[in-house]
């Protein structure tokens, strides 16, 4: 009885079958890697749309928008953490890296302040050149003394600011800020308080002159502000 198997057995045209399987397999996943790769490559690469290339395969930087031409902004005064007036023009002379929000917010508001710690890490020694600053849009919570004990987890320096919440609305007109509490019929204490997110950077002189998204990263951020003081020396 012959022991090898020929082309015409049964069990001969299924190995057949299996090795060609495999064989057409392998080229197929070979050529789809490739196009995958140099799909990739091209990412990392070229800009989309006019935008910036992706400098990273694994996270994008989302860059700022700049306000062209920059917006004079209006000064207004405000409480600060330590009770006292506080007002816009009393940050001239520095970047101002601001943003609206509430020290009960559950997720925006922390995320934020904890990104504006990380910048001003990033920055090093030039972090001395900014000032970054929380405006409440819940002033009926927000006491200067929780506004300072809040910012305080994040950096001591923060600035916070608070006030009457009309006069809070008057004040955003020109950042376009949008906020509204989100209290139930019988006036619980515990609410929200839907909110723009957007971060305001003014530069020394009190322009708006970038505007940045909630997804916008510190990296992207501490970069702009190091371009930017290293211009100014």
């Amino acid at each position: 009885m012959n022991k090898f198997l020929t082309s015409n057995h049964p069990a001969a045209r299924i190995g057949l079958f299996v090795a060609v399987f495999v064989v057409i397999f392998a080229a197929t996943y070979a050529i789809y890697s490739f196009a995958l790769n140099r799909a990739t490559n091209d990412l990392t690469q070229q800009p989309a749309n006019g935008a910036a290339a992706i400098v990273d395969r694994e996270e994008s930087f989302t860059p700022g928008t700049p306000v062209d031409p920059p917006l004079t902004l209006s000064d207004f005064t405000l409480t600060g953490n330590d009770s006292q007036p506080i007002s816009l023009s009393d940050l001239r002379g520095k970047y101002v890296l601001m943003t609206f929000g509430y020290t009960h917010c559950p997720d925006y508001c922390p995320t934020t302040m904890a990104e504006f710690a990380q910048v001003k890490r990033l920055l090093g020694d030039q972090g001395a050149n900014v000032d970054f600053a929380l405006i409440t849009v819940d002033g009926e919570r927000d006491t200067p003394i929780r506004m300072g004990e809040y910012l305080a987890a994040f950096d001591a320096n923060f600035i916070g600011m608070t006030g009457e919440e009309e006069t809070v609305r008057e004040i955003g007109q020109e950042y376009g800020l949008g906020f509204e509490a989100q209290r139930t019929s019988n006036g619980q204490v515990e609410y929200a308080v839907d909110h723009t997110v957007q971060r305001y950077l003014i530069d020394p002189n009190g322009n708006l002159i970038m505007t940045y998204s909630f997804s916008a990263q510190p990296e992207t951020i501490a970069a702009d502000l190091q371009a930017m003081l290293a211009a100014n020396t």
